[in-house]
């Protein structure tokens, strides 16, 4: 009896750390989730609201229906991020039409001109997988739209049969990589954690006056391929 006692409370003793660590993961995606997503289109739509006083009439009008939509995504997406519901929206989606939807929320302003070059095809991932590599795409668009002074960008993809990639660049100011390692900010953080989740990297080349080069590298997983 006092074995079968002693069984019951390991038992329940693991069940409990097990429930705590699914707690500070659930977390620390979100917190992921609402820096790389939800704090980027707020700051977008931050960005529209202070554009429009410069304007008037049915352009100011345009702008105001823009930041109320922005406003509505942004809900939706806190929404879906605490019941970790996006994977299921972005697989339903081409690869272009979720770069696309990237982009658009972004608010880019007109002097950067964004070159987007993907397919229009399903991902070649799974759906949560993918996920993560939109907001990695998400954190460095947003990235080049605030602190590059870019003038030209572009976003491409490579897919093999064993490696998806995603590379994205721009002709801006660049910036010097170990000293913003060293700063240890969330957004380098938290690119880096993502890809590494999912069994990839993301490499990043970059100097002072040279623009910067950010390659996606994601393993297409077997089980992915037996989905198809």
């Amino acid at each position: 009896m006092a074995s079968y006692a002693a069984l019951a409370i390991a038992n329940l003793s693991l069940q409990e750390q097990r429930n705590r660590l699914a707690m500070l993961e659930d977390r620390e995606r979100i917190g992921m989730e609402l820096h790389d997503g939800v704090i980027q289109s707020i700051y977008a739509i931050g960005m529209e609201v202070q554009l429009l006083p410069s304007t008037s009439g049915s352009i100011q009008a345009e702008g105001f229906d823009r930041v109320i939509r922005g406003l509505n995504n942004v809900i939706e997406d806190i929404r879906s991020y605490i019941l970790n519901l996006k994977s299921a929206h972005y697989a339903q989606k081409t690869v272009r039409e979720c770069f696309d939807e990237v982009i658009l929320r972004l608010h880019v302003p007109e002097e950067l001109e964004i070159h987007l070059d993907a397919p229009d095809s399903p991902p070649p991932l799974q759906s949560a997988t993918f996920e993560a590599v939109c907001q990695i795409v998400n954190e460095a668009v947003s990235n080049i739209v605030r602190h590059a002074h870019a003038t030209e960008a572009s976003i491409y993809t490579e897919s093999g049969k064993d490696l998806f990639q995603v590379i994205i660049q721009d002709n801006g100011r660049g910036f010097n990589l170990t000293e913003a390692l060293d700063q240890n900010g969330l957004g380098l953080r938290n690119i880096q954690q993502r890809a590494k989740l999912h069994g990839g990297e993301v490499g990043i080349e970059t100097a002072p006056t040279e623009g910067t080069r950010l390659t996606i590298s994601i393993p297409v997983s077997l089980a992915h391929h037996r989905d198809q």
